[in-house]
């Protein structure tokens, strides 16, 4: 089945009025009426995008601008290795991210995934090469690090340009659900977590990477507050897209184990989590595991 018949048998709900869209013109009975760019689908309600497309094509400039191009065409299918992340920290962490997941998702060859915060499709790519019907989930689209860099790639998904906080558009539910290192960019947290577990089929699974708990959170709420201040004067907008939290803590940790996940620090971190024992203003790191029963 091709990557449209898949979009094309998908159920989604108009943003605007929450009625289901016919998903071969991407018109709901209200007649509000959706788009497709470079083959992702433009599912935004009409307040939002004119909030959010007044500001992400400046959020991509500085971007680029500040990163570079610093990935070739060629690179992509190499993520999250290759000779142009090699010796990079965060590209480290995406690895180790992928050499985790691995073991818990190859056996699920051809289910249902849906991945919030797919960054350039590193992991998206490696998904959908084991043959999983994977939909991924974003506020950016450029072709540097959102969802249009799907065309570097020789692996397919269906993409969807969406306000991610509301889930209930969406109108499935998922064997997976990966969140891939962005829990902390949502407003509550734990609370997101519960919305995403409405999402999940009995006996899915959802896997949480990258998590970052500060026991003592203060020191990187001036560091938020100083980047989102700096960002306002040399740029002149706000650096949030939308409310966020920005980090998480322990009272965070405690929510998730509530809700049944299970969560694992990173041992190949160990040395990291060792030092936030001393200073409790570094970050703990782990790795949430949620099975639906």
């Amino acid at each position: 089945m091709s990557i449209l018949q898949r979009m094309n048998n998908m159920k989604l709900l108009c943003p605007n009025c929450h009625t289901h869209l016919n998903m071969e013109s991407y018109i709901c009975k209200n007649n509000h009426r959706f788009k497709t760019d470079d083959g992702i689908l433009i599912l935004l309600e009409d307040k939002f995008a004119q909030k959010l497309n007044s500001r992400l094509s400046r959020f991509s400039d500085i971007r680029k601008n500040k990163l570079g191009e610093y990935l070739k065409p060629q690179d992509y299918p190499l993520l999250p290795y290759g000779d142009a992340v090699s010796g990079n920290v965060e590209w480290r962490l995406r690895q180790i991210d992928l050499e985790i997941m691995l073991p818990l998702i190859k056996e699920r060859k051809g289910q249902r995934v849906l991945e919030v915060g797919p960054y350039n499709g590193w992991l998206t790519h490696r998904m959908a090469e084991l043959e999983m019907d994977v939909t991924a989930i974003d506020y950016f689209i450029d072709d540097l690090d959102g969802l249009k860099a799907k065309k570097y790639y020789r692996e397919k998904w269906k993409s969807i340009q969406m306000d991610i906080r509301d889930l209930s558009i969406i109108d499935e539910k998922f064997d997976i659900i990966v969140l891939n290192r962005c829990l902390q960019f949502f407003e509550d947290p734990a609370e997101y977590f519960v919305s995403l577990k409405e999402k999940v089929t009995q006996n899915g699974m959802i896997i949480l990477s990258g998590l970052q708990f500060f026991k003592n959170p203060q020191e990187k709420q001036k560091q938020l507050e100083k980047v989102k201040s700096d960002f306002r004067h040399e740029h002149n907008f706000d650096y949030m897209l939308v409310p966020i939290k920005g980090y998480l803590d322990f009272e965070d940790k405690q929510k998730l184990n509530l809700q049944n996940v299970n969560l694992h620090p990173y041992s190949k971190l160990i040395v990291n989590n060792l030092k936030s024992l001393i200073k409790p203003s570094l970050p703990r790191h782990y790795f949430g595991v949620y099975h639906h029963q």
